[in-house]
């Protein structure tokens, strides 16, 4: 069975206008299927290096106890996949990871009054990983003191 020909309207002929309009439209189509492919094929930027720090991290707040003190991952290159952090304070001249603080915020106890707190941020990448310490915040129980 042979199938119709189609039919034209003849009410709304399509002008030169018209159809270069599609075409148009049709182009840009192609060309975002295109780029959305190049991605697919190229996938997420890869560095044979491991991470390494541009601009450090910056650990910011009051530095009183029980106020939330937080800390950027830095600027980096080498493409890092992925950041962890680690808290720590100066106790005793030594620096001492503070268990169970792991996330990029952290809000200071008595525990770590009149002490120095920092945020240890490790950037990742299939290469290796890097790590770099924020600059320190005095925590004090109704002071604002920053290092």
């Amino acid at each position: 069975m042979a199938l119709p020909p189609p039919t034209v309207d003849e009410r709304h002929p399509l002008g030169i206008g018209d159809i270069t309009q599609r075409m148009l439209s049709a182009e840009v189509h192609i060309q975002a299927l295109e780029d959305r492919v190049a991605i697919l094929e190229l996938g997420s930027p890869v560095s044979d290096a491991p991470p390494a720090n541009v601009d450090p991290p910056l650990n910011s707040g009051t530095g009183r106890v029980g106020d939330v003190l937080s800390v950027t991952t830095g600027v980096w290159t080498g493409y890092p996949a992925s950041y962890a952090y680690q808290w720590a304070m100066i106790q005793a001249g030594s620096p001492q990871p503070i268990a169970g603080e792991t996330d990029n915020t952290y809000v200071p106890t008595m525990a770590v009054n009149n002490k120095d707190v920092y945020c240890v941020v490790t950037a990742a990448n299939a290469a290796g990983e890097t790590d770099v310490a924020s600059n320190a915040i005095t925590v004090t129980a109704g002071s604002r003191s920053q290092r």
